[in-house]
């Protein structure tokens, strides 16, 4: 099973995968694996693991740049839906900080 320390991920998503950061583009990581999602036309949800080939939920097929201020707004709107408001506005706050820290560091080592 990946997890944070294995993947280097930020943060482990309360309703989906673990979520990294690479080149400013903020993505998903199966909890699997840790590897990212792949579509597939043989898959019953259309995406699988890049690792083992396993069905995965679609949502983590999906990927937005790090200072795409809309795409936080649409992933804290999907955390409300599960966990309610304010925990959804406090972790994607905290998550896009640390996206954000993350993008400069690796700017920066480049």
């Amino acid at each position: 099973m990946a997890n944070l320390v294995s993947t280097n991920a930020l943060a482990d998503d309360p309703i989906g995968g673990l979520i990294t950061v690479t080149d400013a583009m903020v993505h998903y990581l199966t909890r699997c694996c840790g590897a990212s999602a792949k579509g597939s036309a043989n898959s019953a949800t259309g995406v699988v693991c890049r690792g083992c080939y396993h069905d995965i939920d679609p949502e983590l097929g999906g990927a937005w740049m790090v200072d795409d201020t809309d795409a936080w707004q649409r992933y804290e709107a999907r955390l409300v839906v599960h966990l309610g408001g304010s925990y959804a506005a406090t972790f994607t706050e905290r998550l896009r900080a640390r996206a954000i820290e993350r993008t400069h560091s690796q700017a920066g080592a480049s």
